[in-house]
């Protein structure tokens, strides 16, 4: 009876250890599971040293097919082109008249330049220049003109108006002791708009 009792004392503590040894297998494996499905959208290799785990993980690139790297379509370059054009044509006409607007509030703005200019000359010569002097007389010295203190300007490209034409001067004027004009954008007497004679008077 003692030794039946010893021998049960003996095995008690092997079926102790196998318990546990069974116990931490199945642990490893659950915690396996749980490290296959957290790296479900990544790459992983897992190594096991005796009871020591590595884990080396790597982000899985998501790969697009070839036709969403392909660019943009002929027909979606067609549509950009279109609202291009279409924007063009509204914007460029407006753009047009702005600059022949400007044009002439230029074209104003020297006259009334050329204006104050030989109305120096005046001063210094005591006249202003005759029709065959012209405004070239506010650059270049005139033969007869004593008194001259000029060039009234420093280049003779000042004489010329925004179309790149020499401003008309004519003396004695028709409208005072001189005239200066332009035509405007075509060049000829009259017209409306960016056409529109500008004129000292």
């Amino acid at each position: 009876m003692w030794a039946l009792h010893l021998k049960t004392l003996r095995c008690q503590p092997q079926k102790g250890r196998k318990a546990v040894s069974a116990s931490n297998s199945r642990s490893q494996q659950n915690k396996r599971s749980q490290i296959g499905r957290k790296m479900k959208n990544n790459f992983a290799v897992i190594h096991f040293v005796g009871n020591r785990r590595s884990v080396t993980t790597y982000s899985q690139v998501k790969m697009t097919s070839g036709k969403n790297n392909s660019g943009y379509s002929l027909v979606e370059l067609l549509v950009v082109l279109a609202i291009i054009v279409l924007l063009g044509s509204i914007a460029v006409p407006q753009l047009l008249k702005y600059l022949d607007r400007a044009k002439q509030d230029t074209a104003r703005a020297q006259i009334e330049s050329l204006s104050s200019t030989l109305d120096l000359f005046k001063l210094d010569v005591g006249r202003y220049p005759t029709q065959e002097e012209g405004l070239d007389a506010l650059v270049v010295i005139p033969t007869d003109a004593s008194g001259w203190n000029g060039p009234y300007l420093r280049r003779k490209d000042m004489l010329m108006d925004p179309w790149r034409r020499i401003y008309n001067y004519r003396s004695p004027g028709l409208h005072g002791d001189y005239d200066i004009f332009t035509y405007g954008a075509d060049g000829k007497e009259g017209g409306e708009g960016s056409d529109k004679d500008v004129t000292n008077w």
